[in-house]
């Protein structure tokens, strides 16, 4: 909610972060995405006994959830859309593309 407000409410007069997005489509992308991250952490961590050694490997784990965006960024144009929604099943990668494409959006004036 915080994050919401910062880049959706104007502060000075060179006005808001995002001036085009809705702050409702911006506050449920962002909760999906918590809500998935915190998924992911229950899924990592049910595979481990210690806590020290889940930490750990989940941290890597999240990592490398992000690696496969480097690809998808630079064949974007190229992909179809069941590989982009293929690769979206990764939640890191889906806030990425969201993100690029608010950010694609925002800078068009759309």
């Amino acid at each position: 909610a915080f994050a919401t407000f910062f880049f959706t409410v104007k502060f000075n007069s060179n006005g808001r972060v995002l001036n085009k997005t809705s702050p409702a489509v911006l506050f449920v992308f962002l909760m999906l995405y918590a809500i998935s991250s915190i998924m992911f952490c229950f899924c990592v961590s049910v595979f481990f006994s210690k806590a020290n050694i889940a930490a750990a490997a989940g941290g890597i784990i999240w990592f490398c959830n992000y690696i496969p965006y480097f690809f998808v960024a630079q064949y974007y144009d190229t992909m179809s859309v069941g590989a982009k929604a293929a690769s979206c099943l990764l939640s890191n990668v889906a806030m990425s593309m969201g993100a690029q494409l608010i950010g694609k959006f925002e800078g068009a004036g759309i």
